[in-house]
């Protein structure tokens, strides 16, 4: 497993992850506001929320990405400070 984790404070943003295959989306201890998961296609520099997956509690929720290089991040708004937020993939190597 490939993973990165931050903690958020308000209004904040998660690393950048390459996201392939399947993937996982954590938050714990949002308390107040939400946290979108955004994407950015390749050769593309603006990044888009994804569909259904803005989340204003704590959640775990596996997502598909069939399409290589996309970079994928998880963005606070109006969150409460200290929301830990992490992305995994699997790899079967």
């Amino acid at each position: 497993m490939i993973y990165v984790e931050d903690t958020l404070s308000v209004d904040g943003e998660g690393s950048e992850f390459s996201l392939i295959g399947n993937c996982d989306v954590w938050v714990s201890g949002l308390t107040a506001g939400s946290v979108t998961l955004q994407v950015k296609f390749p050769q593309s520099t603006t990044w888009r929320d994804v569909p259904d997956a803005t989340f204003t509690q704590d959640t775990w929720k596996t997502v598909f990405v069939s399409e290589s290089g996309v970079r994928g991040k998880l963005v606070g708004s109006g969150n409460n400070d200290g929301v830990y937020v992490r992305l995994a993939r699997y790899s079967n190597k």
